[in-house]
């Protein structure tokens, strides 16, 4: 696309974007690629509830009163 003649482009903003949308869809595509495969998520990047909190959750959950009513 040509700027109009009262215009001036002082960057390449059309290239940062194609690189910029490169850059993501290959972030991703790792993403996906690990979750298929079963490396993602891990212990490492897991925390896991203690026994019991996920009952008490849902018990207070359960009791409380949303806003909107």
């Amino acid at each position: 696309m040509n700027a109009p003649r009262h215009a001036k482009a002082f960057a390449d903003m059309a290239r940062a974007r194609k690189a910029l949308e490169a850059e993501r869809m290959k972030g991703l595509n790792a993403f996906r690629t690990a979750v298929q495969d079963g490396s993602y998520p891990d212990k490492a990047t897991s925390i896991a509830m203690k026994l019991g909190e996920y009952e008490k959750l849902q018990e207070a959950l359960d009791k409380r009163c949303p806003f909107h009513e």
